[in-house]
């Protein structure tokens, strides 16, 4: 049975070569939704999956996340058994966007997974929500940065979604040299997205902090 993975923010560093590990694996069909944001970065996320267009299990949805209009391009192909959400940004310099993107983003899919009855997520995070001292109380009084508390949010957000409607929420959180170092993120990303929990909330640590 064909297994249908949405992937958001599919275009990036760990996103792109988690895509092509899923496609190969004979029942797995891959939706990548990306805005191939910021522009300076554009012609590098195209390059990434350049060669998968003609792919017969992927389909590649060029958008926003927070666009109430991009639902429906989305989930035109197939149901959709997992969403994989890898969607964030660094912007310091506007925290507010920072916040859309990070905060209202994941709010965005996870109102997808109700609307559209998606049982499984698999939730992007940083380790720096854990705090200063690493306990999760310590970022609730000093937050490390704006980045790390907006990432603690969107779990917290997920936290409560998996209580509510039943569904099985993995948090994967990437420490800072996750990027350098994808094969372990990438693995993980693997085993968490088909063998999760039946149902509820769980945080696995990908990397240093």
């Amino acid at each position: 049975m064909e297994r249908h993975v949405l992937v958001t923010g599919g275009a990036g560093s760990i996103g792109a070569p988690f895509v092509r590990m899923l496609l190969a694996e004979q029942d797995v069909r891959v939706t990548v939704l990306d805005a191939l944001l910021p522009e300076d970065t554009r012609r590098v996320k195209e390059q990434r999956l350049q060669d998968l267009r003609s792919h017969p299990r992927f389909t590649f949805v060029e958008g926003d996340v927070r666009d109430p209009a991009i639902r429906q391009r989305v989930f035109a192909v197939a149901s959709v058994d997992v969403v994989v959400h890898l969607v964030t940004t660094y912007d310091a310099s506007d925290p507010l966007h920072q916040h859309r993107v990070n905060v209202g983003g994941t709010l965005q899919v996870l109102e997808w997974m109700r609307s559209e009855g998606i049982p499984r997520m698999v939730l992007g995070s940083t380790t720096k929500a854990k705090g200063a001292d690493g306990g999760m109380k310590a970022i609730a009084r000093t937050p490390v940065d704006l980045h790390a508390a907006g990432a603690l949010a969107a779990e917290e957000f997920a936290r409560v979604h998996a209580r509510l409607h039943g569904a099985a929420i993995t948090v994967v959180r990437f420490g800072d040299d996750a990027a350098a170092h994808p094969d372990e993120g990438i693995g993980t990303l693997r085993s968490v997205c088909f063998d999760p929990p039946s149902t509820g909330f769980g945080i696995v640590e990908v990397g240093s902090r």
